[in-house]
């Protein structure tokens, strides 16, 4: 089944640390930015983890959950959770226009094959937001990763960068609000600070990973890749 291996790999505690401080800085930043009243769509509900973040930060907030999620086994689980999730492959995204004012997709666009497929899902994103919505946007530098893109997920098709997701997002009816780039759930103005830290992993961690091509190693080596977040409103 697709996407079995990234289910049935084993999260280390440190990585699930990284992963829910990052969920909480994005969250913060979606009901900060998208009001009181929240109707959100998740592309690529995966393990549900943002989405749990989501439900424990809501407060005040009034949030509807929808997510949309193409593996079999992580559908249902979500399902078993209680989130309002739909089973399927995109595009299209088979949802009624003008429906949610938030559309959220963490490291899902790099998984589509060409730029025409790209714009097709980004045209579809922008078809089911309500006018002036917003679409958060996280992705992998390729400039950064490099060999790794591929290597860390062979389902990884096309290359993503700053400059042509900005292209994408334009030609797709978008304006650009926010990018903010981060390494593990460090945001741009600690990434300075803490460069010859990360560097220091990823070669160490390179090594280990050759000498004994243990999974745990490689993990080390990516944890600290460059991802960006960009946010963008329909126009």
């Amino acid at each position: 089944m697709y996407y079995d291996f990234h289910y049935k790999a084993k999260i280390t505690k440190i990585g699930e640390a990284i992963v829910a401080r990052l969920d909480r800085i994005i969250a913060k930043e979606i009901f900060t930015l998208c009001g009181e009243s929240i109707k959100l769509l998740e592309i690529g509900h995966g393990r549900g983890l943002f989405a749990d973040i989501l439900h424990q930060m809501k407060e005040k907030n009034k949030l509807s959950y929808y997510g949309i999620e193409y593996n079999k086994f992580l559908y249902e689980q979500g399902k078993k959770k209680g989130y309002n999730l739909l089973n399927l492959k995109i595009p299209p995204i088979p949802l009624k226009p003008d429906s949610f004012n938030v559309v959220y997709m963490a490291h899902v666009l790099e998984h589509f094959i060409n730029y025409e497929i790209v714009l097709k899902v980004l045209k579809d994103i922008r078809k089911v937001l309500i006018d002036k919505g917003f679409f958060f946007l996280l992705f992998p530098d390729y400039l950064d990763y490099k060999e790794d893109y591929f290597s860390m997920d062979y389902s990884h098709e096309y290359i993503l960068t700053r400059r042509r997701v900005e292209q994408l997002l334009i030609d797709s009816g978008f304006k650009l609000v926010k990018v903010e780039n981060f390494r593990g759930c460090f945001k741009s103005s600690f990434i300075i600070l803490l460069y010859p830290f990360f560097l220091t992993v990823k070669f160490v961690a390179n090594i280990l990973y050759l000498l004994t091509k243990r999974d745990i190693f490689f993990k080390m080596k990516i944890t600290f890749g460059k991802n960006i977040l960009i946010i963008a409103q329909k126009i």
